[in-house]
């Protein structure tokens, strides 16, 4: 059996567009192939979960990027994607140098109680029997200041401001990036492997702190944030009256 491409196996990079996961949506509808990464220096409509924004200030001061996922998945392993994809992101940036990288559910990396890196994931119908996923990865890399920072909900930080002089190339974040992602997405499929990376993910994630989330109920939770479950990767979260209650992201 032939195996799927590496992620990064293909990569398309632009200069300056609205957002690399606009570019990748339409790439893939138009057969681009599965680990197809779309890359910008600059991005003008950059945008997180919840409709955040994520803006680069300069050209070239950020890893932007958006892999195209084309295997078959079902609906339990489309929900697995964005755990693999940032524990990939957390491993990249720890293996050059972050090693103060963790997570934070559902899908955020953070250093020093600050944001380094964000995941969005956006689930596509590629036809009536396959089913697809765009995985946009934006990494803050040679930074030095936020003149924005005060919006956000959490500072931001990059790794210059972490590494200094040790700071990698986007281009070495990206080749590393794409090893951790191809190795983290083959485990999403089978559930002895992904009870393996649950439990890393879940190891790495922060914890004791106020979080937000949508009960199995579909009624908004708000509480801290105690652990994970694994099967599914619901977060638990300790209610003001001490219930506790496994909820799944607010999209």
């Amino acid at each position: 059996m032939t195996s799927e491409p590496e992620f990064g196996s293909v990569r398309m990079v632009f200069e300056t567009i609205t957002s690399t996961m606009d570019v990748a949506r339409s790439w893939a509808l138009s057969g681009a192939e599965h680990g197809t990464a779309i890359l910008a220096t600059h991005q003008e409509d950059g945008r997180g979960r919840r409709g955040a924004t994520w803006n680069d200030q300069s050209e070239g001061e950020s890893l932007m990027v958006t892999f195209i996922a084309k295997s078959v998945l079902s609906e339990r392993d489309l929900s697995r994607v964005p755990f693999a994809a940032s524990l990939a992101v957390q491993q990249a940036v720890r293996n050059l140098g972050a090693e103060n990288a963790v997570l934070k559910w559902p899908n955020d990396v953070i250093c020093d109680h600050c944001k380094l890196a964000g995941i969005l994931v956006e689930n596509l119908a590629v036809s009536v029997e396959k089913r697809a996923c765009l995985i946009g990865i934006g990494v803050n890399v040679t930074q030095k200041d936020f003149p924005e920072a005060n919006d956000y909900a959490r500072k931001p930080i990059s790794l210059r401001m972490i590494l200094h002089e040790k700071t990698p190339s986007v281009e070495q974040l990206l080749n590393e990036l794409c090893a951790r992602l191809t190795d983290c997405f083959s485990q999403i499929a089978s559930n002895d492997d992904w009870k393996n990376l649950a439990a890393l993910w879940g190891a790495l994630m922060t914890r004791n702190i106020s979080q937000s989330g949508i009960s199995e109920d579909g009624v908004r939770v708000e509480g801290i944030i105690r652990s994970l479950r694994l099967d599914d990767g619901a977060a638990l979260i300790e209610e003001p009256s001490g219930n506790i209650v496994a909820a799944r992201p607010i999209i």
